[in-house]
């Protein structure tokens, strides 16, 4: 039997999204999302890996229900009868135990549904945390979460987890934030490509040898304007001072009067950085965007 994980949309020519079909994305895509985060974390990497990847897979567990499944299928109201955030959590926490990833991907598909939560609240309702408030509501899913999984695994083939260690809570927090980032990127951009919405677009490479090599370009015709002013030597000796520091420090700071060149002297030297130190991203904050 075909399940699903998003209603047709019969106006814009668009059938039914397979629960199979997208929940095998999702996963993917919160993996891969989260390898490329977590490979600058040694100690965390592996957790992050886990959380959102195990996210990404049970997120919609509770959509499995025969109530849910028929109105999926164009039979009655649009809204899901029975509120589908509460299976994923249950069925991580039931079964990852004392496996701090799985509560942590249980925590990401709650916050995936209601935000993210307060902890101290939550573990306060004890044996309930991220779960459904209503007593009715956690009781259905119980009862059927056996039937949950047997479907689920009907469409999705189990793979090899990353295995981390115990981890401290010292680093829940931004943990938690880059997991559901990962989690609900993957799901969202899976949806809106099956709607024919704005499809997932990858980032353009930094190229920062090339990016040097044009900026070392526009300095010198800089310089041939007026090649011999006071102005342009001033601007040259702190272009030269900045596009050759080492880049082993991790900490600059460049003090300079307005007009002397700042913006594109310090750009080399981190364009410089990005290429020795194989960055992928160089960021600047300034007050606004026409200096950039």
């Amino acid at each position: 039997m075909s399940y699903l994980a998003h209603s047709a949309r019969p106006k814009k020519g668009i059938s039914t999204h397979e629960y199979g079909v997208h929940i095998r994305a999702s996963r993917a895509f919160a993996l891969q999302y989260a390898e490329e985060c977590g490979r600058y974390s040694e100690l965390f990497g592996a957790t992050l890996m886990k959380s959102a990847t195990l996210a990404g897979e049970f997120h919609d567990l509770g959509k499995l229900d025969d109530q849910n499944q028929q109105v999926l299928a164009g039979n009655g109201s649009k809204k899901l009868p029975v509120p589908h955030v509460d299976a994923g959590p249950a069925y991580l926490l039931k079964n990852g135990g004392a496996d701090q990833a799985s509560m942590y991907a249980a925590l990401v598909c709650y916050a995936h549904h209601r935000g993210l939560p307060s902890i101290p609240k939550e573990r306060n309702r004890s044996e309930h945390w991220m779960r459904e408030s209503s007593s009715e509501s956690r009781a259905h899913t119980d009862e059927h979460l056996g039937e949950y999984l047997k479907r689920h695994r009907e469409c999705i083939d189990e793979i090899e987890m990353p295995n981390p260690d115990k981890l401290g809570t010292n680093s829940t927090q931004l943990l938690l934030r880059l997991a559901l980032s990962c989690q609900a990127d993957a799901d969202h951009g899976d949806t809106a490509r099956h709607y024919g919405d704005e499809p997932l677009v990858a980032p353009p490479v930094l190229r920062a040898e090339a990016r040097l090599a044009a900026l070392d370009d526009y300095v010198q015709q800089l310089h041939d304007r007026d090649p011999h002013s006071s102005h342009t030597i001033l601007r040259d000796d702190i272009f030269r001072s900045c596009r050759k520091a080492s880049t082993r420090q991790a900490l600059y700071a460049c003090d300079a009067p307005v007009g002397s060149g700042k913006t594109t002297a310090v750009m080399a030297h981190l364009l410089k950085a990005a290429h020795d130190k194989r960055l992928r991203r160089i960021f600047v904050v300034l007050p606004y965007t026409n200096i950039i």
